[in-house]
């Protein structure tokens, strides 16, 4: 990367500790404080240092030896001063061009992530390195679908976000790829994503500016696949800024339901066409169609409304959007797919979506998800003409495409 002329490099969730790696105080890694320089301080001095200390120790020296800041992830242990107790995060590392730790982040929102524990009264964490001279936010995975810590702090202020994900692809509606670019359009600012590229149900990654993916990629198959991802960013002087408050997470309480489906299936046969509306729970939803007079699927498609608190994510969801179905017939539509490919076959020539969120829960955030083919990301031949809050939405396909998913996301 240092050789083609990269500045900065992010690494994916677990890049250096995988999820199966063995939890246990001998074989977890630990950090220096912040703001010293491990190469300079342990490398150098040619003592022999526990393993747990040699995995910063190296990233430091390579930050040097390269001359370029690292970003990377791994399994953290933890020692608490006051009860002497261990804990385990999973932490995100930042070293600057000459080694210095900079900053470390450890994730807020766990994701089905049994042995780790959240940092306790952890404010947003920021880093400005040496070059580019530029404040960047730092999240991992699961951290994108939740309003803390990025969004009720540091949006109004930090342009460019550092984001390391493990990211478990669950279509229709919640891709990676398609996610990191919803979220940059939708706070207008650059984000630096790296994936796992496992395999097609966890991968994706890309760098985005404002929604526009500089570059970006999917790994559609079964095995791993290793990527680089190298694009010039553009910043402006504006973008160095004062370092944000600290703040504490909302104090929310779930709501303890199950979330409403509502299913309306579509014809969608070669050169199919019609209207559709759906207003439940808050969530005022239409849709006007046209399938291609070319197109050779028999898939069917529904317009779907989620509304309510997803237990299994512990989140909040209200969403309008057009999707492929899972079975024959129209049977299992607007069902995530935690198994296998959602397969996006039906060419539209003309759609438009539109979403206004009514509803009494508040929504922080709304994303626009688009996707063709094989969960695919599009880029160029669809408008949105508002994410704002309270406001109505209007989707439109402006060429056409093979859809897999189409749609607004409302997010608390």
């Amino acid at each position: 990367a240092s050789d083609k002329g990269a500045h900065i490099i992010v690494f994916p969730e677990y890049g250096l500790t995988s999820p199966s790696y063995p939890f246990n105080n001998k074989t977890l890694l630990q950090i220096v404080d912040p703001h010293t320089n491990p190469c300079r301080t342990h490398a150098r001095s040619g003592e022999r240092l526990p393993l747990e200390y040699q995995v910063t120790t190296t990233l430091s020296c390579a930050a040097a030896k390269y001359n370029i800041v690292i970003v990377a992830d791994f399994a953290e242990k933890w020692r608490e001063s006051a009860t002497a107790r261990w804990h385990t995060f999973n932490s995100q590392v930042a070293f600057d061009v000459d080694g210095t730790l900079l900053a470390v982040y450890r994730k807020e929102h766990l994701f089905n992530e049994r042995g780790f524990s959240t940092f306790p009264h952890q404010s947003p964490i920021t880093f400005v390195p040496s070059f580019p001279p530029i404040r960047f936010g730092m999240g991992i995975c699961f951290d994108i679908l939740f309003e803390y810590p990025w969004l009720n702090s540091l949006i109004s202020l930090v342009k460019h976000y550092v984001y390391s994900t493990w990211w478990v692809n669950t279509p229709p509606l919640l891709n990676a790829i398609s996610m990191q670019s919803a979220w940059s359009r939708s706070n207008n600012v650059t984000l630096l994503a790296a994936g796992a590229g496992i395999s097609y149900r966890s991968s994706g990654s890309g760098i985005y500016t404002s929604g526009s993916p500089l570059t970006h990629t999917m790994n559609q198959k079964k095995e791993g696949v290793t990527t680089m991802l190298i694009s010039k960013v553009p910043f402006q002087s504006s973008d160095l800024v004062p370092s944000p408050r600290a703040s504490s997470p909302p104090n929310k309480v779930p709501v303890k339901y199950l979330n409403q489906t509502i299913v309306k299936v579509i014809d969608s046969f070669p050169g199919a066409s019609g209207e559709v509306s759906i207003n439940r729970d808050g969530v005022e939803c239409s849709l006007s169609y046209e399938v291609s007079p070319y197109s050779n699927s028999t898939q069917s498609y529904a317009l779907v409304v989620l509304s309510g608190f997803i237990t299994q994510w512990q989140f909040w969801q209200l969403s309008c959007e057009l999707v492929p179905c899972l079975g024959p017939g129209g049977n299992k539509c607007g069902m995530y797919s935690w198994i296998k490919k959602v397969p996006g076959t039906v060419s539209f020539s003309q759609v438009q979506l539109r979403s206004h969120i009514t509803s009494t829960q508040t929504i922080s955030s709304k994303y626009p998800i688009v996707t063709c083919k094989d969960g695919e990301l599009c880029t160029s031949n669809w408008t949105v003409d508002s994410v704002a809050v309270g406001t109505p939405s209007t989707l439109t396909l402006t060429s056409p495409s093979t859809l897999q998913t189409f749609g607004i996301l409302g997010r608390d």
